[in-house]
């Protein structure tokens, strides 16, 4: 699994670098955003730019939805995020931005748990 950050997946170079060993094998990949999952089109363009379509071709992909907490954010990233914010016309998004958000649900975990489950490969 990987979180997003800027719209890209921190384990996108490792996927493309292995991406010869791990073509043919069944992956469950499960992906944590700030995005609201209900945002489907922001959540597959995520997808799209930071997964190949070989590894797509035999992965179940699920998108879970984050949490950001302003405090504890390196100094660095504080940084960031604040002008993303300024940078941001969506008034919802920048207020997200501005004050952290907590969309993290149990349930969210119940369809890759039972895929991994079932998976008898």
């Amino acid at each position: 699994g990987s979180s997003v950050y800027t719209g890209k997946l921190l384990m996108r170079k490792w996927l493309k670098k292995h991406q010869q060993e791990i073509a043919n094998k069944k992956l469950f990949i499960f992906i944590v955003g700030g995005t609201p999952e209900e945002r489907t089109k922001e959540v597959d363009k995520i997808i799209t730019d930071n997964i190949s379509p070989e590894l797509r071709s035999n992965a179940e992909i699920y998108y879970l939805a984050g949490s950001l907490n302003i405090q504890q954010l390196s100094l660095a990233d504080k940084f960031l995020i604040r002008i993303a914010a300024r940078l941001t016309r969506n008034v919802n998004q920048k207020q997200r931005m501005r004050n952290g958000f907590d969309q993290v649900k149990l349930s969210q975990l119940h369809g890759i748990i039972r895929s991994v489950c079932n998976y008898s490969g």
